[in-house]
């Protein structure tokens, strides 16, 4: 009886993975993966832009993804050669592809990849890697492929950079300019401060500056009262003058 236990729970342990892998139960449909490379996505199996093969009946899938590292699932038992793509939220800075047995392994960097944004007129979130000429080794369990990220990004994740100014950016008064193009992102909200030394004599110069400025700025102002105020004493001066001499006439006794 004993004996018939072990037998049984050793059938079942070999039966088990098969089971939690429905894929290997015959409903995946064989296709071609040598006279192409094809792309594997979370919705299938596509040559080009054309979806030949549905996520479910592919014998090559994307299984999950749990943290950072997706899971690439292949019942194709020699090694095969694919395209993967792959949905990030933020845009890695390398990612590290382990095949399942360890067969292998390699760092992709940003010239072994590339990136599309998933953007919708002027809003973007997130986008596609799409990593070329990848060996998928045969995997009831997985290859992976799992993201990096050095440096600062577009989204918020607590990473401050230095830039360099001349080099990253310029500024000219109040405008401030990323000359950078690794830093030149779309939809960025940039906070800056300058620090500037100042001494006792900088509020006296403004003040100067700004009474001076203030003074010129009026000038024809000034000019335009004084006219007409001399004009009105001109006109006052000669009605009091005839007033006073032009009514009166002169006579002569003899």
């Amino acid at each position: 009886m004993k004996k018939l236990f072990i037998i049984l729970a050793m059938a079942f342990l070999l039966v088990l993975p098969l089971c939690l892998a429905g894929k290997s139960l015959g409903n995946v449909e064989v296709i071609d993966w040598k006279t192409k490379v094809l792309t594997v996505k979370d919705t299938g199996v596509y040559d080009g832009k054309n979806l030949i093969k549905e996520v479910d009946k592919s014998e090559i899938w994307i299984d999950k993804k749990v943290k950072e590292t997706y899971y690439v699932d292949s019942l194709v038992k020699e090694d095969t050669l694919v395209n993967i793509e792959l949905f990030y939220e933020i845009q890695p800075d390398n990612i590290t592809y382990i095949s399942h047995n360890g067969k292998y392994a390699k760092v992709y960097t940003y010239s072994d990849w590339t990136w599309k944004d998933n953007c919708v007129l002027d809003v973007c979130d997130g986008g596609w890697v799409l990593i070329p000429n990848v060996y998928l080794e045969y995997a009831l369990g997985s290859n992976t492929f799992t993201d990096a990220i050095s440096g600062a990004t577009w989204m918020n994740d607590g990473i401050t950079l230095t830039l360099t100014e001349n080099t990253d950016y310029t500024r000219s008064g109040a405008t401030f300019t990323i000359i950078n193009i690794d830093y030149a992102w779309r939809n960025v909200t940039t906070n800056y401060v300058y620090d500037y030394t100042t001494n006792d004599l900088d509020p006296i110069h403004l003040n100067v500056t700004e009474g001076v400025s203030g003074f010129f700025g009026n000038i024809s102002t000034i000019f335009s009262i004084l006219f007409v105020v001399v004009i009105v004493s001109l006109i006052g001066m000669v009605i009091y003058f005839i007033s006073k001499f032009g009514g009166k006439e002169k006579s002569i006794n003899l």
